[in-house]
Formats: structure tokens, C-alpha cells, sequence
């Protein structure tokens, strides 16, 4: 949760912004082609991290514009991780700036930094 926002990945590969109190959907984003099985937000930025089983890992950067004060979604980053079939993702710390990914009988994690 970050703002009092929460997400949620689901099999059609589309990511909900949520209300945390209300419930209420505020965005709508056809994030993957796949089922996503990996999210998480960074607690400070807001950052959101998705991971899904089309292989991609994607960086999704949610903010209130203050104008109309609407929540809204902007893609910054993708990953393409081949022959692992994903199963989590995490962000290291609470900026966003750098995320670990592991697949299914994979004994390890990957580790990316944003530079």
C-alpha cells in the first residue's frame, strides 16, 4: 500500500488501482499479456512492480495529479526475463530503485539496479 492506494494483478495480465478505504477502482491498466503472479509497491515512491508469466517485468510509477486530483499510472520500465517462468519480484528498498525476480526451480534471485 502506498497513499492509501492498493493493487492488484490478475489472470487477463491487467493491473486495478484500488481506494484502500473505499474500495473504489481508479485505474485500469492492461499491464500484461499473461496471468501476472508478482506485485509489490514501493512503500516511498510509489513505484509498482509486475511481474507475470509473459516474462516481463514492469515498473509502473503511480502518482496523484494534482490538478484534477485523479490517480494516475505511467509505465517506466520493462524487463524482459527469458526461460524463467516468474513466480516473484520484490523491490530492495523502499525507493524502487532496484528489484529481485525468481521463477519456478530456480534456486536463485536476480537482481536488477536502476542506474
Amino acid at each position: 500500500m502506498w497513499s492509501g492506494i492498493i493493487a492488484a494483478g490478475y489472470g487477463s495480465g491487467q493491473i486495478l488501482i484500488y481506494d484502500a478505504a473505499t474500495g473504489t477502482v481508479h485505474v485500469e491498466v492492461n499491464g500484461h499479456a499473461r496471468w501476472i503472479c508478482a506485485l509489490d509497491m514501493a512503500s516511498e515512491s510509489g513505484k509498482l512492480l509486475s511481474g507475470a508469466e509473459d516474462s516481463f517485468l514492469r515498473i509502473w510509477r503511480i502518482y496523484r495529479n494534482s490538478e484534477s486530483n485523479t490517480i494516475e499510472v505511467e509505465h517506466e520500465h520493462t524487463e524482459c526475463v527469458t526461460d524463467i517462468q516468474i513466480c516473484g519480484a520484490k523491490f530492495c528498498d523502499p525507493e524502487g530503485n532496484a528489484f529481485a525476480v525468481t521463477g519456478y526451480d530456480l534456486s536463485e534471485i536476480i537482481r536488477y539496479v536502476r542506474v
